[in-house]
């Protein structure tokens, strides 16, 4: 389900202003995820999955947990997971996310010969390891481009990467908001986004 025009005609043209971000209490999230991996041992994965699909509702089926594990470790190099813990928003960063988005094969309609889109999932799994770095989610994608059109900026559905140049671009045009993580921004963004939902579902 995608925020209606009339719903986005609501919010202003520019972002919140710099009091609004600062009163805004972005709520707490656990972040157990700096333990060392070991390469092969999908039991190592599995709660991080459970505890991101729990926390984040990100809707992975149980019966494709193995199978997700199991793709994750195939994607994951040692040197990977040290990649997602370093805070830094790098090509290698989006590469590993781009990844674990695709070629996993999970399907949960098997009426659709497409496996499932796991942006948000990607995102949110690395995040969990990267406190800086903003979640992709659909509504914030879509206030995201309501805040940048006429800025030159375009927008690529499911790409993670262009999802975060979008925050960095609003930063330049506002760079009062360079006082703000992307996750702050981004935490904003969707509790804004969550309210439209409740009032027009």
């Amino acid at each position: 389900m995608a925020l209606s025009q009339k719903s986005l005609g609501q919010l202003s043209l520019k972002p919140p202003a710099h009091s609004e971000l600062s009163a805004y209490e972005k709520p707490e999230v656990i972040y157990p995820f700096s333990d060392v991996s070991t390469k092969g041992d999908i039991e190592f994965i599995i709660p991080k999955i459970l505890l991101v699909n729990f926390y984040e509702k990100t809707q992975v089926k149980d019966k494709n947990i193995e199978d997700l594990a199991k793709h994750i470790d195939r994607v994951m190099a040692e040197e990977n997971w040290d990649v997602l813990r370093s805070g830094d928003l790098s090509e290698d960063y989006f590469l590993i996310a781009e990844q674990i988005a695709q070629g996993h094969g999970i399907k949960s309609n098997q009426n659709n010969p497409s496996e499932d889109t796991m942006t948000s999932f990607a995102s949110k799994f690395c995040g969990h390891h990267n406190q800086k770095a903003p979640f992709y989610d659909k509504y914030v994608w879509e206030i995201l481009k309501y805040w940048v059109k006429g800025t030159g900026f375009k927008m690529e559905w499911h790409n993670y990467r262009n999802y975060v140049e979008a925050f960095w671009h609003l930063q330049e045009c506002h760079p009062y908001l360079k006082s703000f993580s992307l996750r702050h921004i981004e935490s904003y963004i969707w509790s804004v986004a969550n309210d439209i939902v409740k009032e027009h579902p």
